[in-house]
C-alpha cells in the first residue's frame, strides 16, 4: 500500500502544480466564503498570494474590482450553473487597463454537494 500512497501524493503534487502554473488566473472560493486556492497568475494579476488561502474572499480587492463578484458567486452557488461575464474592464495601478472574460463555475462532488466556486479570469 505504501506505493499507492506515494503515487497518490505524486498525483496531488502534479495537480497542484498544474493549477498553480495555469496561464489563466484562477481563484477558488469555498461555500463559506474562504479562499481555497489562488494560482500564480491570480497573484500577478490581482495580488492574491497563496498566503491568502483560508482568508475571507470578501476581504480581497478582487471581490469588487474589476466588478462586484459576491452576487454572481451567490447565483452560481444557488443555481449550480456556470456564469460568464465578458469584456469586463480591469484597471490596474501603474499599468494599462485590461479586458477580462470571467467564468464562475460551481464545483460539485459526486453526491451533488457544492464544494465551492472556481473563478477564472482570461485576458
Amino acid at each position: 500500500m505504501a506505493g499507492k500512497a506515494g503515487a497518490t501524493g505524486a498525483l496531488d503534487s502534479v495537480r497542484d502544480e498544474a493549477f498553480m502554473s495555469a496561464s489563466v488566473a484562477q481563484i477558488v472560493v469555498t461555500p463559506d466564503g474562504l479562499v481555497a486556492m489562488a494560482n500564480r497568475r491570480a497573484e500577478a494579476l490581482f495580488g492574491v498570494p497563496a498566503r491568502d488561502t483560508g482568508q475571507p474572499f470578501g476581504e480581497l480587492d478582487v471581490v469588487c474590482r474589476p466588478l462586484e463578484l459576491r452576487l454572481p458567486i451567490a447565483a452560481v452557488e444557488l443555481d449550480r450553473r456556470v456564469v460568464w461575464m465578458n469584456e469586463v474592464e480591469y484597471e490596474r495601478a501603474g499599468a494599462a487597463a485590461v479586458r477580462l472574460d470571467i467564468r464562475l463555475a460551481p464545483l460539485i462532488d459526486v453526491d451533488l454537494r457544492l464544494l465551492g466556486v472556481a473563478l477564472s479570469f482570461t485576458t
